[in-house]
């Protein structure tokens, strides 16, 4: 059992576990809105997928520059089975490549999911 309290007569009233919607307050008769308390909103798994993709972002950007210094064109080695010859010397261009690729996958999810809110809330659905 739950015991929340009705936003009109501020009295306790129980509710069984998991339940949510539009509830009767048995003391004033009055009808409330009751849901489910949890932290999963839109707002913050927007916030949340547009953190990762930003960090997945800067390990690209870090992880180029890294390879990019250590392998360089300084450094550059003849290559030793397959000659990729566009990226022979230093494959800090594929790790940027691969980590902005899966960076702009996640920041697109968590635009997507804020676009939907803000229509949601335009059109007044608010579920």
């Amino acid at each position: 059992m739950v015991e929340i309290e009705c936003p009109h007569c501020e009295l306790e009233v129980e509710l069984e576990d998991g339940v949510y919607g539009l509830f009767t307050c048995p003391h004033c008769q009055k009808d409330f809105d009751w849901s489910v308390q949890t932290k999963w909103t839109i707002e913050y798994f927007s916030r949340l997928t547009l953190r990762i993709g930003l960090g997945l972002l800067a390990i690209g950007v870090l992880s180029t520059v890294l390879l990019w210094l250590t392998e360089g064109p300084r450094n550059c080695k003849d290559p030793v089975f397959i000659d990729f010859s566009p990226w022979a010397c230093g494959n800090s261009i594929i790790a940027f490549i691969l980590f902005a690729a899966l960076a702009l996958c996640v920041l697109l999810i968590s635009a997507f999911a804020s676009l939907s809110n803000k229509i949601r809330k335009r059109l007044g659905y608010d579920f």
